[in-house]
């Protein structure tokens, strides 16, 4: 498409050379005029064609040209421009947009660097190129290169605070926010409010200590006070609100986001992820759904894995489990590797009743993650669902094993023995199940029962008393204890005719 546009606008400028005089100067000028006015393809062609001249540059130079082309690139990939020009709308189209348009940008920056390496602008800008690409460690060796020219630079120092964010060096990127408010204010299309909100993000991130989010929820009202109308600002004030467990005062501040940004994935998801917490499902699936067709930063894999993952929570809590079995795929499309999705993917296939391929699901998450007992758990009784009883003995032993004082798993147990018919094991895990918990009753049930099935009739009638005390209004124990009574009279009685 640019070399499309570019064949197209050269004819035109020829054309002009005739009645103008065209110089490199003149046409970098009109580049910068084009981006000015917002017309980014003319403004690249334009900076092509003054260097492809080359030839009386005036006030200007190659790395004007370069920087500008740059800078036009830049503006191509962000999200409103790209999203404009992808017809129909879709992620895939998206992101191939962007990521082109900034490594094209990131390309023309080289070629400028390489012509004037101590330019510390280029080195800054090439590093908020790189930090859009997600590129962060990259972006964090640009910023040092432009801050070895102007240690000073408060928007240079901002970048920095903000990579060091993303890769979670939170007190290196809290000294550096610092240092960028006491600057030299070159804030460029940045501002000292992005500098508060960065900070807040590295106060938050380094402790979930109330005294820490009140300090960041100070840090983000300073940036307020500055930008009341930054969506970012508000969106994180919900991020930490939502941390805080300020549920209600994270949607307001999410909602003053959308407001102003209605296209921000991210703070849909955000508020989707409390609207769940609060139980909120058709809310929250209503906020996942908008976060789909939102803005997610460039090649987030992640974000899409938690907004996939977490809309099949709330598909399932819905009972729309069909619904939630696509979502889980989607999200195992994304990341075989996670153990949430592939869980997710087992728990909808067990609502759906397809048993077997909820134990595939199971056995893929449990491959992954094989020391998680509540995934054993669940694919043991997914076996057993299965009849596949011994199988689902030997994930039991397995459980037992990581947890032996795990009491449900030990009645697992012993339900699974004793459908095995290996009845003595299975009086030996109930036993071990009330050493446990004395007061379960299932399991004095079933204690009962074995002891009644072998005719050690007095100790099955104490385990059936023992339900009565804990439940008097119990049905099955108040059966089973008269049956007991008129089976230990007739014992009785049979002793003493033996006796006579």
């Amino acid at each position: 498409m640019k070399r499309f546009l570019f064949a197209f606008l050269s004819p035109w400028i020829a054309l002009q050379a005739t009645a103008t005089s065209i110089t490199s100067e003149t046409l970098t000028q009109r580049c910068i005029d084009s981006i000015q006015q917002k017309n980014y393809r003319d403004a690249i062609a334009l900076c092509k064609q003054a260097l492809q001249l080359n030839q009386a540059w005036g006030r200007f130079n190659p790395v004007t040209a370069w920087s500008n082309q740059a800078i036009a690139l830049t503006y191509l990939g962000d999200y409103p421009t790209v999203r404009a020009v992808c017809n129909p709308v879709s992620v895939a189209c998206i992101n191939r947009a962007r990521s082109q348009n900034y490594t094209a940008a990131l390309d023309a920056y080289n070629h400028a660097i390489a012509i004037n390496p101590k330019d510390a602008t280029l080195w800054t800008n090439h590093g908020l190129v790189l930090a859009k690409l997600n590129r962060f460690e990259e972006a964090l060796t640009s910023y040092d290169w432009a801050l070895k020219l102007n240690p000073e630079d408060s928007l240079t120092l901002v970048g920095r605070c903000a990579a060091l964010n993303k890769i979670g060096r939170s007190s290196d990127a809290l000294t550096v926010c610092d240092q960028a408010l006491i600057g030299n204010g070159r804030w460029g299309e940045s501002s000292a409010a992005e500098a508060w909100n960065q900070r807040a993000v590295a106060i938050a991130s380094q402790s979930p200590e109330p005294s820490k989010l009140d300090e960041a929820l100070s840090s983000i009202d300073r940036g307020l006070v500055l930008k009341p109308q930054d969506p970012n600002l508000w969106s994180n004030r919900g991020a930490i609100l939502w941390r805080a467990k300020r549920y209600s005062d994270a949607l307001i501040a999410f909602d003053r986001s959308l407001a102003i940004q209605p296209e921000s994935a991210q703070t849909w998801f955000n508020k989707g992820t409390v609207l769940k917490t609060l139980g909120r499902y058709r809310e929250a699936l209503s906020a996942f759904d908008r976060a789909i067709t939102g803005e997610i930063s460039l090649n987030q894999d992640a974000a899409w894995l938690d907004l996939w993952t977490n809309r099949s929570v709330v598909l399932w809590k819905l009972d729309r489990y069909s619904e939630a079995l696509e979502a889980a795929q989607r999200a195992t499309t994304l990341a075989p590797k996670s153990v949430r999705a592939w869980y997710n993917q087992g728990l909808a296939f067990s609502a759906l009743k397809r048993h077997r391929e909820a134990n595939e699901a199971y056995t893929k998450a449990t491959e992954l993650d094989p020391d998680n007992v509540t995934l054993l758990q669940l694919q043991a009784q997914t076996l057993q669902a299965l009849g596949r009883q011994q199988e689902a003995l030997n994930v039991v032993d397995r459980i037992l094993a990581l947890n032996p004082t795990a009491i449900e798993t030990w009645y697992q147990k012993g339900l699974l023995l004793k459908s095995l018919q290996r009845d003595d094991e299975a009086l030996t895990a109930f036993t071990q199940t009330l050493k446990l918990d004395s007061r379960h009753i299932n399991a004095l049930i079933e204690q009962g029962n074995l002891l009644r099935k072998m005719n050690r009739l007095e100790d099955a009638s104490i385990a059936f008393e023992s339900v009565l005390k804990i439940d008097a209004t119990n049905k099955t124990a108040q059966a089973a204890r008269t049956k007991l009574r008129q089976q230990l009279a007739q014992q009785k009685k049979e002793a003493q005719q033996s006796a006579n």
